[in-house]
């Protein structure tokens, strides 16, 4: 039997019917997709196992992470081309088909979609930057009132209206994990996201690998998905533990010590000298602000 042309994975966690939302999404435009959803020890899991839905399902007794449990998906799959798919993610017609044409370059690593918050396509999402040593010390900087913090804001802005504004693929340094596809033959050469990563950066470390084993990453303006944004991770209680591990670990993979050395005492002196930032209450309003 030949292997299928795409293989979906998914992981979900307290959100079976988000889950089942983006597994018909999937269905809906490639009824011959091979589906994988590992259940990471859910309370709603029985949901997922009365479902009349045409997947192969894995379910965990805990929650052992995203990166474990798409690890287990990604094993027990056979698509040439693998789509790592978040469960508060769909796709909107023709997206798959679009980023599989995409990857037929073989220069290709990875490719991701526009992002839409509602299903109205009322609101873009943003680029997700490629995170680095210097976080810290550009959000502080972004605080202040100077010509350099005027600059990063006006930078910043350019970047995302280039990304909005896009009518063709962008090559990328970064995709958002929310929904990645990417070939088997990248997969088993780079591998799919580490388990290191319990939750948060692994779709960073994912894209920092690819591309330092010379592949492209491209973000397609044409291929739209709607990600109703955190709807798992937003469940853990434990997610700044997370998060903050997460970094760690990532920063310590892909940035030398000095590097790392240098870019926190940096933070640490602007944190001193940096004012926090000021908020205003605008009180009980009967009508939306208006900002300049």
């Amino acid at each position: 039997m030949p292997a299928p042309r795409l293989s979906v994975l998914i992981v979900s966690y307290n959100c079976a019917s988000l889950t089942m939302g983006s597994v018909r999404s999937v269905l809906r435009e490639m009824p011959e997709a091979e589906v994988v959803v590992v259940d990471n020890g859910s309370r709603d899991a029985g949901q997922l196992t009365s479902a009349s839905l045409p997947i192969h399902l894995i379910l965990n007794d805990e929650n052992l992470g995203l990166s474990a449990a798409l690890q287990q998906a990604y094993q027990q799959s056979s698509g040439e081309h693998i789509l790592m798919l978040n469960p508060d993610t769909k796709g909107l017609p023709g997206a798959l088909q679009l980023m599989i044409q995409a990857l037929e370059d073989p220069s290709v690593g990875g490719v991701g979609p526009r992002f839409w918050w509602d299903e109205e396509r009322n609101m873009l999402l943003p680029p997700i930057p490629l995170p680095t040593v210097w976080d810290g010390s550009i959000d502080l900087l972004l605080r202040g009132r100077g010509l350099f913090s005027n600059w990063l804001v006006k930078r910043d802005l350019r970047t995302v209206m280039d990304f909005w504004s896009a009518e063709s693929p962008l090559e990328a340094k970064m995709l958002s994990g929310a929904a990645i596809m990417t070939r088997r033959e990248v997969a088993e050469r780079v591998g799919v996201f580490d388990s290191s990563f319990f939750l948060y950066y692994e779709d960073s470390d994912w894209c920092q690998r690819v591309r330092r084993a010379g592949f492209k990453l491209l973000y397609h303006p044409h291929a739209e998905m709607v990600h109703l944004f955190n709807q798992s991770g937003k469940q853990n209680i434990e997610i700044a533990e997370h998060m903050a591990r997460s970094r760690e670990i990532y920063l310590n993979r892909h940035f030398g010590r000095w590097k790392r050395f240098f870019a926190n005492k940096v933070e640490s002196w602007l944190e001193k000298r940096v004012a926090p930032p000021v908020f205003h209450d605008l009180g009980l309003l009967s009508e939306p602000p208006l900002f300049t």
